[in-house]
Protein backbone atom coordinates (compact mmCIF):
# COMPACT_ATOMS: atom_id res chain seq x y z
CA UNK A 1 0.00 0.00 0.00
CA UNK A 2 2.91 2.35 0.67
CA UNK A 3 4.16 1.83 -2.88
CA UNK A 4 0.70 2.62 -4.26
CA UNK A 5 0.59 5.93 -2.41
CA UNK A 6 4.15 6.75 -3.51
CA UNK A 7 3.23 5.93 -7.12
CA UNK A 8 0.09 8.09 -6.87
CA UNK A 9 2.11 11.10 -5.67
CA UNK A 10 4.86 10.55 -8.26
CA UNK A 11 2.30 10.45 -11.07
CA UNK A 12 0.48 13.46 -9.66
CA UNK A 13 3.68 15.52 -9.46
CA UNK A 14 4.23 14.72 -13.15
CA UNK A 15 0.68 15.78 -14.08
CA UNK A 16 -0.85 12.29 -14.08
CA UNK A 17 -3.35 10.46 -11.91
CA UNK A 18 -3.46 6.98 -10.44
CA UNK A 19 -7.10 5.94 -10.64
CA UNK A 20 -8.91 3.14 -8.82
CA UNK A 21 -10.46 1.72 -11.97
CA UNK A 22 -10.72 -1.15 -14.39
CA UNK A 23 -8.64 -0.49 -17.48
CA UNK A 24 -9.65 -2.39 -20.63
CA UNK A 25 -8.10 -2.22 -24.09
CA UNK A 26 -10.21 -2.59 -27.22
CA UNK A 27 -9.02 -1.87 -30.76
CA UNK A 28 -5.73 -0.46 -29.45
CA UNK A 29 -7.36 2.13 -27.17
CA UNK A 30 -7.89 2.08 -23.40
CA UNK A 31 -11.16 2.62 -21.59
CA UNK A 32 -11.40 3.30 -17.87
CA UNK A 33 -14.32 2.13 -15.76
CA UNK A 34 -14.79 3.59 -12.28
CA UNK A 35 -17.19 3.28 -9.41
CA UNK A 36 -17.25 2.75 -5.70
CA UNK A 37 -16.05 -0.58 -4.29
CA UNK A 38 -18.57 -3.19 -5.35
CA UNK A 39 -19.73 -1.24 -8.42
CA UNK A 40 -18.53 -4.00 -10.75
CA UNK A 41 -15.00 -3.12 -11.87
CA UNK A 42 -13.69 -6.68 -11.50
CA UNK A 43 -16.90 -8.19 -12.88
CA UNK A 44 -16.73 -5.86 -15.87
CA UNK A 45 -13.05 -6.71 -16.38
CA UNK A 46 -13.86 -10.44 -16.34
CA UNK A 47 -16.67 -9.88 -18.85
CA UNK A 48 -14.25 -7.92 -21.03
CA UNK A 49 -11.71 -10.77 -20.96
CA UNK A 50 -14.46 -13.22 -21.95
CA UNK A 51 -15.29 -10.95 -24.91
CA UNK A 52 -11.67 -10.97 -26.10
CA UNK A 53 -10.46 -7.65 -24.67
CA UNK A 54 -7.18 -7.06 -22.85
CA UNK A 55 -7.45 -6.04 -19.21
CA UNK A 56 -4.74 -3.72 -17.94
CA UNK A 57 -5.93 -3.92 -14.33
CA UNK A 58 -9.15 -4.23 -12.39
CA UNK A 59 -7.68 -2.14 -9.57
CA UNK A 60 -5.34 0.74 -10.48
CA UNK A 61 -4.44 2.43 -13.75
CA UNK A 62 -2.33 5.49 -14.48
CA UNK A 63 -3.50 8.35 -16.70
CA UNK A 64 -0.78 10.61 -18.08
CA UNK A 65 -0.65 13.46 -20.58
CA UNK A 66 1.97 12.92 -23.24
CA UNK A 67 2.48 15.14 -26.26
CA UNK A 68 -1.02 16.57 -25.90
CA UNK A 69 -2.70 13.17 -25.62
CA UNK A 70 -4.17 11.41 -22.59
CA UNK A 71 -2.80 7.91 -22.22
CA UNK A 72 -3.46 5.00 -19.88
CA UNK A 73 -0.40 3.22 -18.54
CA UNK A 74 -0.54 -0.13 -16.90
CA UNK A 75 0.97 -0.22 -13.42
CA UNK A 76 2.27 -3.27 -11.56
CA UNK A 77 -0.57 -3.26 -9.01
CA UNK A 78 -2.58 -6.31 -9.91
CA UNK A 79 -6.01 -6.35 -8.39
CA UNK A 80 -8.17 -9.43 -8.12
CA UNK A 81 -7.48 -10.70 -11.64
CA UNK A 82 -3.76 -10.81 -10.94
CA UNK A 83 -1.04 -9.98 -13.38
CA UNK A 84 1.99 -11.71 -14.79
CA UNK A 85 4.63 -9.18 -15.70
CA UNK A 86 5.41 -9.58 -19.41
CA UNK A 87 8.87 -9.57 -20.96
CA UNK A 88 7.98 -6.40 -22.86
CA UNK A 89 7.12 -3.05 -21.21
CA UNK A 90 3.77 -2.65 -19.50
CA UNK A 91 0.87 -1.47 -21.67
CA UNK A 92 0.52 2.16 -22.74
CA UNK A 93 -2.55 3.15 -24.77
CA UNK A 94 -4.45 6.29 -25.81
CA UNK A 95 -7.42 6.96 -23.53
CA UNK A 96 -10.62 6.44 -25.51
CA UNK A 97 -13.21 6.97 -22.81
CA UNK A 98 -14.11 7.12 -19.17
CA UNK A 99 -17.22 5.40 -17.81
CA UNK A 100 -19.03 5.03 -14.52
CA UNK A 101 -20.30 1.54 -13.81
CA UNK A 102 -23.68 0.39 -12.56
CA UNK A 103 -25.09 -3.11 -12.05
CA UNK A 104 -28.50 -3.96 -13.42
CA UNK A 105 -30.57 -6.05 -11.00
CA UNK A 106 -31.99 -8.45 -13.59
CA UNK A 107 -29.31 -11.02 -14.56
CA UNK A 108 -30.28 -11.03 -18.25
CA UNK A 109 -30.98 -7.31 -18.69
CA UNK A 110 -29.28 -5.80 -21.74
CA UNK A 111 -26.29 -3.51 -21.35
CA UNK A 112 -27.16 0.20 -21.53
CA UNK A 113 -24.73 3.03 -22.25
CA UNK A 114 -26.02 6.42 -21.18
CA UNK A 115 -24.67 9.94 -20.70
CA UNK A 116 -22.80 10.79 -17.51
CA UNK A 117 -23.32 14.32 -16.19
CA UNK A 118 -20.20 16.40 -15.69
CA UNK A 119 -20.67 16.81 -11.94
CA UNK A 120 -21.17 13.08 -11.42
CA UNK A 121 -18.16 12.26 -13.62
CA UNK A 122 -16.08 14.75 -11.64
CA UNK A 123 -17.15 13.15 -8.36
CA UNK A 124 -16.37 9.64 -9.57
CA UNK A 125 -12.87 10.68 -10.65
CA UNK A 126 -12.26 12.58 -7.43
CA UNK A 127 -13.09 9.45 -5.44
CA UNK A 128 -11.00 7.28 -7.79
CA UNK A 129 -7.86 9.45 -7.52
CA UNK A 130 -6.15 7.06 -5.16
CA UNK A 131 -3.61 8.37 -2.73
CA UNK A 132 -3.90 12.10 -3.33
CA UNK A 133 -7.64 12.73 -3.00
CA UNK A 134 -7.42 12.98 0.78
CA UNK A 135 -4.53 15.45 0.83
CA UNK A 136 -5.85 18.99 1.48
CA UNK A 137 -2.63 20.57 0.18
CA UNK A 138 -3.30 19.22 -3.31
CA UNK A 139 -7.07 19.61 -3.66
CA UNK A 140 -7.00 22.55 -6.06
CA UNK A 141 -4.40 20.94 -8.34
CA UNK A 142 -6.31 17.65 -8.22
CA UNK A 143 -9.56 19.35 -9.23
CA UNK A 144 -7.76 21.05 -12.14
CA UNK A 145 -6.28 17.72 -13.25
CA UNK A 146 -9.70 16.04 -13.15
CA UNK A 147 -11.28 18.88 -15.12
CA UNK A 148 -8.58 18.54 -17.81
CA UNK A 149 -9.13 14.79 -17.99
CA UNK A 150 -12.88 15.19 -18.37
CA UNK A 151 -12.46 17.83 -21.08
CA UNK A 152 -10.27 15.50 -23.10
CA UNK A 153 -12.26 12.28 -23.45
CA UNK A 154 -15.77 10.94 -24.00
CA UNK A 155 -17.60 9.82 -20.88
CA UNK A 156 -20.69 7.86 -20.05
CA UNK A 157 -22.26 5.29 -17.77
CA UNK A 158 -22.34 1.58 -18.52
CA UNK A 159 -25.15 -0.31 -16.81
CA UNK A 160 -24.69 -4.04 -17.22
CA UNK A 161 -26.05 -7.33 -15.94
CA UNK A 162 -24.34 -10.62 -15.21
CA UNK A 163 -24.98 -11.99 -18.70
CA UNK A 164 -25.11 -10.67 -22.21
CA UNK A 165 -22.59 -8.75 -24.29
CA UNK A 166 -21.14 -5.46 -23.12
CA UNK A 167 -18.58 -4.46 -25.75
CA UNK A 168 -20.82 -4.64 -28.82
CA UNK A 169 -23.16 -2.24 -27.04
CA UNK A 170 -20.36 -0.03 -25.67
CA UNK A 171 -18.54 0.37 -28.97
CA UNK A 172 -21.76 0.95 -30.81
CA UNK A 173 -22.80 3.68 -28.37
CA UNK A 174 -19.68 5.66 -27.49
CA UNK A 175 -20.82 8.99 -26.08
Amino acid sequence: NTLRVMAAYRLFEGGGLLLHSAGVVSRGRAYLFVGRSGAGKTTFARRSLAEGREVLSDDLNAVVAERGELRVRQVPFAGELGMTLPDEPLGDYPLAGFFGLAHLAEADAPTVVSPLAGAEAFGLLLCAASGVNGDPEHQERLMDAIARLLAGVPRGRVSFSLRGPVWSVLEGSEP
